[in-house]
């Protein structure tokens, strides 16, 4: 990022017409000013873990974690008990004295910081805690040792330092009550049970802010770090569970019916219907044990997070895809009654499909989408938790979007916490565009750009560029924020520079920061590099202020066979001007003024059509522009006066 705005020019369609401008106006119009880096955005260039062209430095590092993860869920208790040992190796340069540990179950202790209304337990219930062997005891004041457990963070003073290249091995013994209901993004309503946020996490230490010790409150989400897991998970037979990962064991916890059905569905181009609602019981959908248990295990490499659903009232219904010549198993798990879930595996596909053309291809073995507790829907590797009862519309909208979390932020993994529009701005573009065609609707981003519109003017519009947590508890203001004003502002990119170079540069940030941790800068970069052009006046408009853009036809004369457009720019936000002429044998003239003309702080321009056979004019007709005010944008000789 420059902090210099040096001139941006657009490609001109020029159809034997001339261009030219106002003088500048006595009321100048804001100027943005530059993006400026923060010191340790810049200390990390310094490092060369960061650069300025938006790619990771040479010495980018992170730290690599195994988690070994043994989980027994009671239904009939709603407790869930679990051991862990945890690898982590310190591939940074600084030796680290302390590790901080999230333990998020601990949003639902009593006098937890929290900024929604969850049920309230006892959180999460330690009764081991050990580093390389030797057992830790909860802090005492003035001990420069043992573990101190702060609202959802635990802090380990560690007996030893670890070193660079040092690795520390953690374990874990630990329980809590399920949580009822939406609580959030997790919990149970005694049939389905999901479990996310369930085990000791190690919190991201990294190139720019060191330990990530965000407190879990509720409402921002999160930034996790990448990790193999190895996870055994024991539930009651004749449960299913879907999960992040693979199923290492089908053999042992399926049925022989159930495996049958699995491998045609795996040969098969239509939906297989795997456990129907007359098979949900043990020994038909599950084996059966002495015990009445089964452990089912799972294994999953280079993902951020480990989740899982679980219920005896589940139909599965499977489809298979094929993803750059890899085969990829879709499930859906639902329970009867919930009628649009019916195609649920089928909006599951097309999603994958789609999203794998624009982007880059799925890159892991399986995905999963199950209905269950919460009103919306919540993402989490290779498996989205989504409410029940919706109609095909809405069900697709919300498969597709949580879909779409597995490339921002499961494998990009931008950082949830501090810059949510990084993952819910882009994730929400792209549904939109899968919405847009597969329903071919064409009224998809009419949508929402008119939900933006409204709230715009409210006056209570915040910028995305903040903490998650910083907006505003009640109201939609994060809702525009992370959701719908990023989403806007990237198709407004796509308008300036075409469908392609978008593409390419989206491509280009995923393929640079694939399983590694990018800030806004190097997403910014990212995009400067490809189009080649300093787009500072873009992202402060769009994500460090809220100015409207108002564009409008002041006056359109026609007089010696000439049409000149008198344009006024009413807003805050610079953008360029697509004009489009269309003539009285219904071709079209195309020109367009260049952002700097704004950027020079005029209101005004005015652009001159070689023909006088014009009868409409339309200010970005294909509605690219978060316009507030689209009735100004257009003219027509009919309705002239």
């Amino acid at each position: 990022m420059r902090l210099i705005l040096w001139t941006f020019s657009l490609l001109f369609f020029l159809f034997n017409a001339r261009v030219s401008y106002s003088q500048t106006d006595a009321a100048r119009r804001p100027i943005p000013y530059p993006v400026r880096y923060s010191n340790a955005f810049k200390e990390a260039v310094h490092h060369q873990t960061r650069t300025l062209n938006g790619a990771p430095g040479k010495a980018y590092w992170s730290n690599p974690t195994r988690y070994t993860l043994h989980a027994l869920l009671s239904p009939e208790t709603k407790m869930l008990q679990g051991q862990a040992t945890i690898s982590y190796t310190n591939q940074s340069p600084d030796t680290l004295s302390q590790l901080v540990v999230q333990l998020r179950q601990n949003l639902h202790k009593e006098g937890a910081i929290r900024n929604r209304e969850v049920e309230t337990t006892d959180g999460m219930q330690l009764s081991k805690v050990m580093v390389n062997g030797q057992h830790y005891m909860e802090r005492r004041l003035r001990s420069r040792t043992g573990y101190k457990v702060q609202g959802t963070l635990m802090y380990i003073s560690l007996y030893q330092d670890l070193y660079p290249g040092e690795t520390a091995e953690l374990a874990f013994s630990w329980n809590f009550q399920i949580p009822d209901g939406d609580s959030p993004r997790m919990g149970q309503d005694g049939e389905v049970f999901f479990l996310g946020y369930w085990y000791p996490q190690m919190a991201v230490y990294d190139d720019i802010q060191g330990w990530n010790d965000d407190l879990y409150m509720g409402n921002a989400e999160f930034y996790m770090d990448y990790a193999d897991y190895d996870v055994n998970i024991t539930v009651p037979e004749g449960w299913l569970i879907a999960a992040t990962g693979e199923l290492q064991n089908p053999e042992e916890v399926l049925s022989t019916e159930t495996l049958t059905k699995l491998e045609q569905a795996r040969e098969s181009d239509e939906v297989t219907t795997i456990v129907d609602k007359t098979e949900q019981f043990p020994g038909v959908s599950t084996r059966t044990s002495e015990s009445g248990l089964l452990t089912w295990h799972f294994t999953a490499e280079n993902v951020r997070d480990f989740a899982f659903g679980t219920s005896d009232r589940y139909v599965w219904d499977a489809i298979p895809t094929n993803i750059s010549g890899k085969k990829i198993m879709v499930h859906s798990f639902y329970r009867w009654g919930t009628s649009a879930w019916k195609r649920a595996a089928e909006f599951a596909r097309y999603s994958v499909e789609y999203l794998s053309s624009r982007l880059v291809p799925y890159p892991y073995p399986n995905l999963s989408v199950v209905e269950g507790i919460i009103g919306g829907g919540m993402e989490y590797p290779m498996i989205t938790l989504i409410g029940g009862r919706r109609t095909d519309f809405t069900l697709f909208s919300v498969v597709f979007h949580e879909i779409a979390h597995n490339w921002f932020p499961m494998l990009v993994g931008s950082n949830e916490t501090q810059f949510a529009w990084m993952d819910e701005g882009l994730v929400t573009y792209y549904t939109n565009e899968g919405k847009e065609t597969f329903f071919t609707n064409d009224m998809v981003w009419e949508f929402e750009a008119d939900q933006y519109e409204i709230f715009s003017e409210t006056d209570t519009e915040i910028e995305p560029m903040r903490h998650a947590d910083l907006f505003p508890i009640s109201g939609i203001a994060r809702r525009v924020g992370c959701y719908n004003k990023p989403a806007l502002a990237l198709r407004a990119l796509q308008g300036v520079f075409g469908y392609q170079l978008f593409n390419n540069a989206m491509r280009l940030y995923i393929d640079r920061w694939t399983n590694k941790h990018p800030q806004p800068f190097d997403f910014f970069n990212t995009f400067e590099q490809v189009t080649g052009k300093n787009l500072d006046w873009f992202w402060t408009s769009f994500f460090y202020e809220t100015w409207p853009l108002d564009q409008a036809i002041s006056e359109v004369k026609i007089e010696n066979g000439q049409t000149t457009v008198f344009i006024e720019d009413l807003g805050l936000l610079p953008m360029p001007v697509l004009v489009c002429a269309t003539l009285q044998d219904s071709s079209l003239l195309e020109k367009e003024i260049p952002v700097e003309h704004w950027l020079q702080g005029n209101r005004t321009a005015e652009i001159t059509f070689e023909s006088n056979k014009v009868k409409k004019v339309d200010l970005d007709p294909q509605h690219f522009f978060p316009d507030i005010n689209r009735k100004n944008n257009s003219w027509s000789l009919e309705s002239a006066p």
